[in-house]
């Protein structure tokens, strides 16, 4: 996929510029229309593990606090039910 192209080639400037514009604007469209700063953002899936230090970057310009991200559910879901006893 595209994804896996843009992650081996991120240091390129065109490619770097282009996902930063591209989560700048995944911030604006989906993140800006919650209460964000009240509460914190998680990620979950491959795509945000992969691009974790230029998503938590542009976040952070955006005055976004991302909490976790994880590459699957199962990390989670397994420390919630050792912490719940379910």
């Amino acid at each position: 996929p595209l994804s896996y192209y843009l992650y081996e080639n991120i240091e390129h400037p065109f490619i770097m510029d282009m996902v930063r514009r591209e989560m700048k604007s995944f911030f604006e469209r989906n993140i800006f229309q919650y209460d964000y700063l009240d509460h914190p953002i998680r990620f979950i899936g491959t795509y945000a593990k992969m691009f974790t230090p230029v998503l938590r970057e542009e976040a952070r310009k955006m005055g976004i606090y991302i909490d976790t991200i994880n590459e699957t559910a199962m990390k989670g879901l397994i420390q919630y039910h050792l912490k719940n006893n379910v």
